[in-house]
């Protein structure tokens, strides 16, 4: 019985590392171009993708942040051709 517990709570702390290693913290102090944020966006969530299911939150969040960043450079480049 306690090994069974012992290996809980190992495979939880494991689950819980994992999360705080791959979390997605963007650069604070300096502004990026918009081709590195998507970069940034694309390569967490490979990462994330590579650790969790898609049902999993942080699969979802991972994708709604590369989705939010490849929707705001469309329109970036959207408002440049509108300017040309």
């Amino acid at each position: 019985m306690p090994r069974r517990t012992f290996e809980k709570g190992a495979a939880y702390q494991s689950v819980q590392g994992a999360r705080s290693r791959l979390r997605w913290r963007p650069r604070r102090g300096r502004t990026a171009p918009p081709g590195e944020h998507l970069n940034e966006a694309r390569e967490h969530f490979v990462e994330i993708k590579s650790h969790f299911g898609a049902n999993h939150p942080e699969y979802r969040k991972a994708e709604a942040k590369l989705r939010e960043v490849e929707s705001s450079i469309e329109a970036a480049v959207k408002d440049v051709d509108r300017g040309s």
